[in-house]
């Protein structure tokens, strides 16, 4: 009853149309049952709480160095780049400034690591791709500040852009699950049968842009 009396002031919960079924819901009699509505009408807005699944991620960082066979390096030449937040002008971090050595290091890597992702069924990339999700929503807070300084967008168009980062994860996670062959009528011909197949190629190497960083990157990682 507390409850119900706070939500038509909308002091616990400022929802227009949950404060609406709520007060409808107070009993007219005493066989009415205002808690099982209530409770039904406070789950439309309360989204549950989800397993802590991501080790810490470090975006508090003066260096970023590169990310090779699954570790940081440097630049092999040692080069570095200074960072600078186009707001103040002010240097913000410094990260390794990778030149063709740096590029073929990776590339290598990833040809090592090839033939294990090629065979992995599609339940295991679903898998991967869905943890990955797991913890950029997890880190959001951190990545959205970092961009903010990195690029001088304002804060709040990236809190709303890359708070849509992870479901391009989970939709090419759903993609992978579900997919399917395809039987293409090619030529008419009753006496041959023609199937398309998708299959990975190989490497890639993708090339980012500085003002979207983390959103253009996942658009290209996630269908990988």
């Amino acid at each position: 009853r507390e409850v119900a009396a706070a939500i038509r002031t909308r002091s616990v919960f400022p929802f227009g149309r949950l404060a609406t079924f709520a007060a409808r819901a107070q009993p007219h009699t005493p066989r009415a049952r205002p808690k099982n509505m209530l409770r039904r009408a406070i789950t439309l807005h309360v989204r549950p709480a989800r397993p802590h699944c991501r080790r810490e991620l470090s975006t508090n960082r003066a260096h970023w160095p590169l990310w090779i066979d699954n570790a940081h390096h440097e630049a092999i030449g040692g080069a570095t780049l200074d960072i600078e937040d186009p707001a103040t002008g002010e240097t913000v971090a410094t990260c390794a400034a990778a030149d063709a050595a740096d590029v073929d290091a990776a590339v290598k890597s990833g040809q090592n690591a090839w033939a294990g992702w090629r065979q992995a069924g599609v339940k295991q990339r679903g898998a991967v791709l869905r943890k990955a999700a797991a913890l950029l929503r997890d880190a959001l807070p951190e990545l959205v500040d970092l961009e903010t300084k990195h690029t001088g967008r304002p804060k709040r168009e990236y809190a709303a852009q890359l708070g849509r980062v992870p479901e391009w994860y989970e939709y090419h996670a759903a993609l992978a699950e579900t997919s399917e062959g395809r039987v293409p009528p090619l030529g008419g011909d009753p006496d041959h049968l023609a199937i398309v197949r998708r299959e990975p190629l190989g490497v890639c190497g993708l090339i980012t842009p500085f003002n979207h960083p983390l959103l253009i990157a996942s658009k290209k990682l996630a269908p990988c």
